[in-house]
């Protein structure tokens, strides 16, 4: 009798650790899907960053390039300009404020994925923070467990679900980086489509062939069009 009480209890022990064992490796997955998206997050982050300097220098060539040409206008306009050419200098400051807008538009963009790129940042802590308590409160199951002969069998059956369902959430990280590189693709595909249409319409413009102000139409319309198809992609990412 004692030998056979003495069986039990050590199965009961076995039993117990490895079910434990079981949730560890649970946690081990969410903490490498937490690290692969902290990867990714301070991509994006180093990306807009850099996009950011560049947009900042392109604005200050600009600016330079506006107050020399202003300086040289000053001069010729009060003292050699025709009215011909008085008329095509109103037209070439009405496109340079336009170029003026584009680039401010960018900015405000940029500085708006900055502060997503934040959000994310927070919830990612969150999120490792809710790992940190899995594994702590596996931890401290395992070590406050008790002995019960009596549901052995039972959590046997158990085990076998979770090992199952551990082997489905396997495939199922797989099948979600895959969609996540997919919803990438479309992102990148869709701004390039913007920027061509974008430039299809400055060209259109430059040729006469549309006025001002059915382009700020267009360009608005397709800029809101844009904007909403990123939006959405995003969400589905």
């Amino acid at each position: 009798m004692s030998f056979l009480h003495k069986k039990k209890h050590n199965d009961s022990d076995s039993f117990w650790t490895s079910y434990s064992d079981l949730f560890l490796g649970l946690s081990s997955i969410f903490l490498m899907l937490y690290v692969v998206a902290s990867l990714r997050a301070g991509t994006d982050g180093i990306k807009s960053a850099v996009e950011n300097r560049q947009l900042k220098v392109q604005v200050q060539d600009l600016q330079n390039q506006l107050d020399t040409y202003e300086s040289i206008k000053q001069n010729y306009m009060s003292t050699q300009a025709s009215q011909s050419e008085v008329n095509e200098y109103t037209e070439l400051m009405d496109k340079l404020s336009l170029l003026q807008e584009e680039a401010n538009s960018e900015k405000r963009n940029l500085q708006k994925a900055a502060r997503e790129n934040a959000e994310k940042e927070k919830a990612l802590n969150k999120y490792q923070q809710m790992v940190r308590n899995v594994i702590n409160k596996s931890t401290l199951a395992k070590v406050k467990i008790n002995t019960r002969e009596d549901i052995i069998v039972e959590r046997d059956t158990t085990i076998d679900h979770q090992a199952e369902n551990i082997q489905a959430l396997s495939r199922n990280v797989s099948s979600l980086e895959k969609n996540i590189s997919k919803k990438e693709s479309e992102i990148a595909q869709s701004q390039r489509e913007a920027k061509e249409k974008t430039a299809a319409l400055k060209n259109l413009l430059k040729k006469q062939k549309i006025n001002q102000k059915v382009y700020q139409a267009r360009l608005n319309k397709l800029q809101q069009e844009s904007k909403n198809e990123i939006q959405n992609l995003m969400q589905q990412k």
